[in-house]
Parts: structure tokens; C-alpha cells; sequence
């Protein structure tokens, strides 16, 4: 069994042995340094960021990633509960989630783990159908184009390698559920379902690597 620590966003499993998120392993093909990246855009004068003291920078960058948690763990409680959210903003991207073709059996937040790569994350919605699983990502960024396509992508074929080991069924990607730059938008946002890209080779590659690193 996986256990998960969301503070340091850390799995471990029962015998206390720490896995490497999927988050971390993408990092490695898709570095993002925050506090290095945070200084070029307060420099850059073309930057929205510009004159900005790199700590408000980090700062509203985070506030950004708590308010994209918000809307995962509403549509989570609506999954689970039926409950729609008490905080008006959320109600439109539950709404608009809940018109989704979905079957009935939906698995919401799902640990997934690969002992053999000492690997482990959390899937969003995984969709039950007859003899077989369909794997969906919620993402509330501002684009999805170029690396970060790929960066998405390559994390929805790593988690569907992982549920069809984990549930010993057929898995295939659904898509990226998007909440167009929803920090932004508010609930002006539109939800946007967006293919994946084909990526079996970059996953294959970094899959390598990690279980190279593993039996060394």
C-alpha cells in the first residue's frame, strides 16, 4: 500500500521505503527552477512580472496552484458526495465538469504505484467502463502547447502503464479535462477537453532510466 504525504508531496510505502513521484520523475526531462525563473521574468521588461520582488512572484505562483487544487478537490467532493461547493467560483467548473459524457463509475484522486520503479502518483479521474479503465487529467493552466503538452501527456501514459499493472485491466487516455487559466478567468473559464500527445517513446526512454537508477 501507498501512503502520501501532501505536504511534501512524499509516497512511502508500508515498509517506509520513499517512491519517486511521477511529478519528480517528469522533472528531470522538464526542469522547472522557480526561484531561478522567478528572477528572469522580474527583469524581463516584455514580463507582466517585470520590476516584481521575486518573493511576490513565488508568492502568487503558489496562491495559483492552491486555488488549481481548489477545483480538483471540489470535483472530487462532487464525485464522491454529490456535493456541490459552498464557494461560488468553483460552482461553474463543477457545473461544467458534471456535463461530461462520464459513465456512472468514476474513481476520483486515485494512488497508482509501480514497486518495480519504486514510482508513485495520483490519478485524477479514472472512468470504470466494461473491460476496461479510461484515465483522465484535470489541469487548470494558463496554455497547454509545446513542452507542457507533452510534459501532460507523458504523465497521463505513465499513470496508464501504472492502472493497467495496478487493476490487471485494459487502460487507455481519455484526455486532458482543462480549465482554460482558470487563476485568471474565474469563472469565466471554459472547460476545454484537450487530446493527449502521442509519447511512448519519451516514456519509454525516461522509464529506462529510472529503472537503471533503481538497479544500480
Amino acid at each position: 500500500m501507498i501512503n502520501f504525504d501532501p505536504k511534501e508531496h512524499r509516497y512511502t510505502d508500508d515498509e517506509g521505503r520513499e517512491y519517486l513521484s511521477v511529478t519528480q520523475l517528469l522533472e528531470r526531462m522538464f526542469p522547472f527552477d522557480r526561484d531561478e525563473i522567478a528572477a528572469k521574468v522580474s527583469a524581463n521588461p516584455n514580463s507582466r512580472y517585470f520590476g516584481m520582488p521575486t518573493q511576490d512572484i513565488l508568492a502568487e505562483w503558489s496562491a495559483a496552484a492552491d486555488k488549481g487544487t481548489e477545483v480538483h478537490e471540489a470535483i472530487e467532493t462532487w464525485i464522491k458526495d454529490g456535493r456541490t461547493p459552498e464557494d461560488p467560483a468553483l460552482v461553474p467548473m463543477v457545473e461544467q465538469f458534471a456535463k461530461l459524457p462520464l459513465g456512472d463509475d468514476v474513481l476520483s484522486e486515485e494512488r497508482v504505484w509501480d514497486e518495480s520503479l519504486r514510482i508513485a502518483g495520483t490519478v485524477d479521474l479514472i472512468e470504470r467502463q466494461a473491460g476496461e479503465c479510461v484515465i483522465w487529467d484535470i489541469k487548470t493552466s494558463k496554455r497547454i502547447e509545446g513542452d507542457t503538452h507533452l510534459k501532460y501527456s507523458m504523465q497521463l501514459e505513465i499513470y496508464r502503464q501504472m492502472v493497467e499493472k495496478r487493476l490487471g485491466q485494459p487502460a487507455r487516455i481519455g484526455g486532458i479535462v482543462w480549465f482554460e487559466d482558470y487563476v485568471r478567468r474565474g469563472i469565466k473559464t471554459q472547460l476545454q477537453v484537450v487530446p493527449h500527445l502521442a509519447c511512448q517513446e519519451h516514456v519509454a526512454a525516461l522509464l529506462r532510466e529510472r529503472r537503471m537508477e533503481i538497479s544500480t
